[in-house]
């Protein structure tokens, strides 16, 4: 069963690691505060630790090249208006930061990568590749 949810895990954050900047309809945010992302039918929902958000994708390239290697498949660097459910200070822009299937495993992965988060929370995806 642990490598079952070690492989779904691995499948949701090599996933999410590709997501293209082109971005769906606003989406209502799930329930927030469980232990797992809120789902949405036929979305794809995980954590997001934050580390940073920005105006412009250039922006956050300084992060990017710091965290690629540490956060390998769990980097994710997305329009903010790829996620619904992000807390206001996202803002506008891109967001920087760690995907995972739990709130545990996203503050694990930023915390092996010597990063605080911005913010942390459970998220719809809503952009597709």
């Amino acid at each position: 069963m642990n490598g079952l949810r070690t492989l779904r895990s691995a499948g949701l954050i090599a996933a999410l690691s590709l997501w293209l900047p082109a971005c769906g309809a606003d989406t209502p945010p799930g329930p927030t505060g469980a232990d797992t992302a809120a789902s949405t039918p036929g979305a794809a929902t995980a954590w997001l630790a934050a580390v940073d958000v920005a105006p412009r994708a250039d922006d956050l390239d300084p992060a990017t090249d710091r965290l690629r290697d540490v956060l390998g498949v769990a980097l994710v660097v997305s329009p903010t208006d790829c996620f619904a459910g992000l807390p206001m200070e996202a803002g506008e822009g891109y967001v920087i930061g760690a995907v995972a299937e739990t709130r545990q495993d996203a503050e694990r992965l930023l915390d092996e990568a010597g990063e605080g988060p911005l913010f942390v929370a459970p998220v719809t995806i809503l952009c597709s590749d």
